[in-house]
């Protein structure tokens, strides 16, 4: 393979887009924030338990509203392919671990505005505290007049989603790593400021009687 032929196919190889790249950060760190969040405010008890439940509303709620964008941004702008070279095992599960990912930004979400439509004796919903945000529909009023009928269900629902996105973020963490670690350039279309850009192919001098 020839100079031209090696640079356009290290060329090929391009970055997310700055949207992209800002929604999925954006979206990764509050959904690892609201993980800790969740997990403490569990033995909690009074008005700081309150408060943290606030926050967490706030937070999955700005991850549903942002998922949201993420999926018109990337209608509207395609992904870069993966490189050339990669196996089609890998291919499969970077495909699978995204859909589950992307699954679980809306699922999520919404299974904790669920548990908390159902939980009457908290206070109305809002975003940061501010923004007035509705119940979600039916099961607010369901769970007024079914005291204690409803709850558990969408509750360990939540739990086991939560469940799943740590071995999900595991597994993308993971291969994330691999391709930070070979410098495939598959890491560097992520992160942002052009870190561990991939190593550029080695071109080979051409052979003495090929020369002009």
């Amino acid at each position: 393979m020839g100079r031209e032929q090696q640079e356009t196919s290290f060329t090929r190889l391009h970055r997310y887009s700055n949207g992209a790249i800002l929604l999925h950060w954006a979206i990764a760190a509050l959904i690892a924030s609201n993980i800790v969040v969740g997990v403490r405010m569990r033995d909690m008890e009074g008005a700081s338990k309150l408060d943290f439940i606030q926050a967490h509303e706030t937070i999955g709620l700005s991850v549903l509203i942002l998922s949201l964008i993420r999926i018109a941004w990337r209608v509207t702008h395609r992904p870069p392919a993966l490189p050339p070279g990669t196996r089609s095992w890998e291919r499969w599960l970077a495909r699978g671990v995204h859909v589950g990912l992307y699954v679980i930004m809306f699922a999520l979400p919404l299974s904790g505005w669920i548990v908390v439509s159902t939980r009457i004796s908290l206070p109305p919903i809002s975003l940061f505290v501010v923004v007035p945000w509705p119940w979600f529909p039916v099961v607010h009023d369901f769970a007024s007049s079914h005291a204690g009928q409803i709850g558990k269900i969408p509750f360990q629902t939540h739990v086991w989603l939560g469940r799943t996105t740590l071995l999900l973020i595991l597994l993308h963490l993971a291969g994330a790593m691999k391709h930070a670690i070979f410098r495939d350039g598959v890491a560097w279309r992520m992160l942002p400021f052009g870190l561990l850009l991939p190593r550029r192919p080695k071109v080979q001098p051409p052979a003495i009687g090929d020369r002009t």
